[in-house]
């Protein structure tokens, strides 16, 4: 189903979908039932997601049926289903072993028989000519339409002697699979399900189902749930990200070490993270916006573009006191003379993302949030920038003549006069 775009609508996608849901669900003969919206940027699975893992697939759908139970039981959990698909009817044969040896018959004799029955055997080659045509011998249609012409069969033994077929072997129609899935190497069973978000959590339905089924191995021995779904992406996502950023961090710290000289100026501009981050995340609490993977990227992309502010102040000062401008004079005249291009370089980048982080003409579900932690923690990274890096800076400095560090804001330290 298509929808027009959210300013012409009065209502949300979530609205619509549990005003269907409400309308379908009455209807019987329905075996499965499942609504999703086609969200833009990365994948992700469902809010809920257990993996039952064992050997054998009856068993599986067993404990997965039970899973599925507990969570209807659950208030807000809607959509419960499982990827099992049952394939075809299967006319299944069960032999006798132990009957059969003892009448000098196995396994492949008694399926040689029934296939050349129905299926036939290439018994010779017929030539006409230059033309080959095989010649299958096999039972005739009429001896091969029902099941009752199988149990009439007589399977030759190794003694020379016909055999009834039924004395060795049964047969019944059960339902076989269209297809058997693995996870890290065992059969399973996924059980899914979608959350009402105004009602529960993802990590709370998942907690719940983990007391629930805490001693499943001990009723059901090497059957094991394993739950994935939207939470366990996000911590994959949230480990990973978090690696490639603590190394990005440690380059940005060598880049700017390099650049200025200096081991502990790149920790001030560096400072300016923390309040970044505070800033993103007021933005999605005043935006309403999940704390999602998006987010993650976003708030990676915002510890590069913080740093730019601090750089060019920082910068501006050091080369004033190159010049031997006293500290003081150095660090008011770095917050005069760089406030415009300061201001200017953050301004230009929030407005260029403000429509999309307001969703002017419609809000993106998937770059809205984005939007809204560079905005934000820019926003709050450059109006601290010009009050707490002047001041930490002139902390540092103090600290650093007490202890004579040398070179410790990247140049030789000398006298010139107060630093009034």
């Amino acid at each position: 189903m298509d929808l027009v775009e959210p300013k012409y609508r009065k209502r949300t996608s979530d609205e619509i979908i549990a005003e269907l849901r409400e309308k379908v669900q009455p209807i019987s003969g329905i075996s499965k039932l499942a609504f999703s919206k086609i969200a833009t940027g990365p994948p992700t699975g469902k809010p809920v997601e257990v993996k039952v893992k064992g050997k054998y697939l009856d068993e599986l759908q067993e404990v997965a049926e039970l899973v599925k139970a507990q969570l209807r039981k659950m208030g807000g959990v809607t959509d419960v289903n499982d990827d099992f698909e049952p394939g075809k009817k299967e006319i299944r044969i069960h032999v006798d072993e132990d009957k059969a040896a003892l009448l000098g018959l196995d396994v492949f004799q008694i399926a040689g028989t029934v296939r050349t029955a129905f299926e036939g055997t290439k018994a010779t080659v017929f030539r006409d000519g230059d033309e080959e045509v095989d010649v299958v011998v096999r039972f005739r249609g009429d001896e091969r339409e029902k099941l009752s012409d199988i149990e009439r069969m007589r399977i030759a033994s190794r003694s020379g002697g016909m055999i009834p077929f039924g004395n060795v072997a049964s047969i019944s129609i059960e339902r076989g699979y269209s297809e058997i899935k693995r996870f890290e190497g065992d059969r399973a069973i996924t059980v899914s399900a979608d959350i009402d978000e105004s009602v529960t959590s993802a990590a709370e339905v998942n907690r719940k189902l983990e007391e629930r089924f805490t001693g499943i191995e001990e009723r059901y021995p090497g059957y094991r749930l394993d739950f994935r779904g939207e939470m366990m992406e996000f911590k994959d996502a949230f480990s990973s990200l978090g690696r490639l950023f603590v190394v990005g961090i440690l380059l940005m710290y060598l880049i700017l070490g390099t650049q200025f000289r200096s081991w502990v100026q790149p920790l001030i501009i560096m400072f300016t993270l923390p309040f970044a981050f505070i800033g993103a995340m007021i933005g999605l609490l005043i935006g309403r916006d999940p704390f999602s993977i998006t987010t993650l990227f976003g708030i990676v992309a915002l510890a590069g573009v913080v740093v730019n502010d601090s750089i060019v102040l920082i910068d501006f000062i050091n080369k004033a006191r190159a010049r031997s401008v006293a500290k003081w004079k150095a660090i008011v005249s770095g917050g005069r003379l760089r406030l415009r291009p300061i201001i200017l370089t953050s301004v230009t980048t929030i407005l260029g993302l403000l429509p999309m982080a307001i969703g002017l003409g419609g809000k993106s579900e998937t770059w809205g949030p984005l939007a809204n932690t560079i905005v934000w923690g820019l926003a709050a990274a450059t109006f601290l920038t010009l009050f707490v890096i002047p001041c930490l800076y002139a902390i540092v400095d103090d600290v650093g003549r007490k202890l004579h560090v040398g070179r410790f804001n990247g140049y030789h330290e000398e006298k010139i006069g107060g630093d009034g």
